[in-house]
């Protein structure tokens, strides 16, 4: 019988591409880390990916296949049921894999495993979902060329029942600016209007060009001198 405790952290198993020195995430799932085990190394565990055989891994599981140059760790994909989280992850660590990472069944439901009897298993393990354990069986296993990391690091997920609401929010609080700017604009041009002489009036009032020797040289409303020839507008008040 599989017992579920409450979710503790969830982690992330990503995707590695290698070209050189360099790596490339191309996919990321979030895990479940088990109750029993070893815990992760704090960089996490990189290395080739290899399916179970029996695929829920409740039987004796062949060791880890022999690639060329590749002295690496081994991660096995088992799927979940049939027997205890205990017995797959201990079949893995018999077989001589560094890492087991079993996926649920029908399900994206993610839970801590436990064992009834944890003493003597040593090797990590974690728990994904089943469209993460289809994908990793069928895109990602050793003889794709990727790598598989298992780590600590929290996956980044985005919440889309959340984003709607979010960007609803921001378009409001754009509209609601834009609005406000419009209506300042509009009361700007009406303060300016009713402070400025129309421009019919403004034809009205006669001009005369500057000479010297005239009665003002300069401006009484902006003080600025008055040049030779300039065209003035003489008000009401005779400046």
């Amino acid at each position: 019988m599989e017992v579920g405790l409450p979710p503790m952290n969830i982690n992330a198993v990503q995707v590695l591409y290698l070209v050189g020195m360099q790596h490339f995430i191309m996919e990321e799932f979030r895990d479940m880390p088990a109750s029993f085990g070893n815990d992760l190394p704090a960089d996490g565990l990189r290395g080739f990916l290899v399916a179970g055989e029996p695929p829920d891994g409740c039987g004796p599981l062949p060791n880890p296949p022999t690639v060329d140059n590749f002295t690496g760790k081994w991660i096995v994909l088992l799927a979940r049921y049939n027997c205890s989280f205990e017995v797959k992850v201990r079949n893995a660590q018999a077989a001589g894999y560094d890492c087991a990472i079993v996926h649920n069944v029908n399900s994206s439901d993610l839970e801590t495993m436990s064992a009834k009897n944890p003493e003597g298993i040593e090797i990590p393990s974690v728990f994904v979902s089943d469209l993460a354990g289809l994908l990793l069986g069928d895109e990602y296993l050793y003889t794709s060329g990727f790598y598989i990391m298992v780590n600590g690091d929290l996956p980044f997920n985005i919440n889309t029942h959340l984003l709607l609401p979010f960007a609803i929010v921001v378009v409001l609080c754009l509209l609601v600016i834009l609005i406000f700017m419009i209506v300042k604009c509009i009361k700007d041009r009406r303060r300016a209007r009713r402070h400025r002489l129309p421009s019919r009036s403004l034809k009205k009032i006669p001009t005369c060009k500057f000479s010297k020797g005239d009665p003002y040289d300069t401006c009484a409303i902006c003080l600025d001198d008055y040049q030779e020839g300039e065209r003035l507008r003489v008000l009401p008040c005779a400046h």
